[in-house]
């Protein structure tokens, strides 16, 4: 069998040879020739471009979702700095006359357990309150309460980074309401009134009022 190469080309068998081969040789060789087509590659270009298109996909989504995180990560601290900002212009003002009687700014209620400091049963930031009356007060973090003065076994201080809370323990129960001024100014001034109200102070608590005004009431 007599062969000729062209450029670039596999052998080719001559017309006479083709003949002379099988018809599944003919169709094995005919589609080789179609499938390299061109000598250059061209026949491969489908492939190789698919291939390409697909690592653009694959690195357009890795951009994307690397934007997404960003993005989300601006909307959080934006977020943090709004509540911030609004804990803060609350707290400006120390106390202030509310429903006849003096209201405690607060940026944060909780309601607690007993000797268990930090621990939360249920939290609210939204419409946290308490306002000392004459006689009685009111406190809230889900629902508004009112209680009289004598139903408090303690008020004691609890401090930390940005929290300053005012706790108050009841008499016969577990539960504890705690109220987060963040600030000792405004704490001092609450615990002042409710030292003149006979309630009785924890020596954390005691240390924070004006007139004796010597520690810092760290937890």
């Amino acid at each position: 069998m007599v062969w000729f190469l062209e450029a670039g080309r596999r052998p080719v068998p001559r017309a006479r040879d083709r003949h002379a081969a099988s018809p599944a040789r003919i169709q094995a060789d005919a589609a080789a020739d179609r499938y390299d087509a061109g000598g250059d590659g061209r026949g491969r270009r489908p492939e190789r471009e698919s291939m390409q298109a697909q690592g653009e996909i694959h690195g357009w989504a890795a951009v994307g979702i690397g934007l997404g995180f960003l993005f989300l990560t601006i909307a959080i601290f934006v977020v943090l700095g709004i509540a911030t900002n609004r804990g803060a212009r609350r707290a400006a003002v120390l106390l202030e006359e509310a429903a006849g009687g003096m209201s405690v700014p607060l940026v944060a209620a909780f309601t607690g357990w007993k000797g268990v400091p930090w621990i939360a049963l249920a939290q609210s930031s939204l419409a946290p309150r308490l306002i000392l009356h004459e006689r009685d007060f009111q406190y809230q973090v889900i629902r508004l309460k009112r209680r009289p003065y004598a139903d408090l076994s303690a008020v004691d201080l609890r401090t930390t980074l940005g929290t300053v809370n005012i706790v108050l323990e009841f008499r016969n129960e577990p539960l504890t309401f705690a109220g987060n001024t963040a600030s000792r100014e405004i704490a001092a001034k609450a615990l002042a009134l409710l030292a003149a109200k006979g309630c009785p102070l924890t020596p954390r608590a005691r240390a924070l009022l004006p007139a004796e005004g010597a520690a810092d009431g760290r937890a």
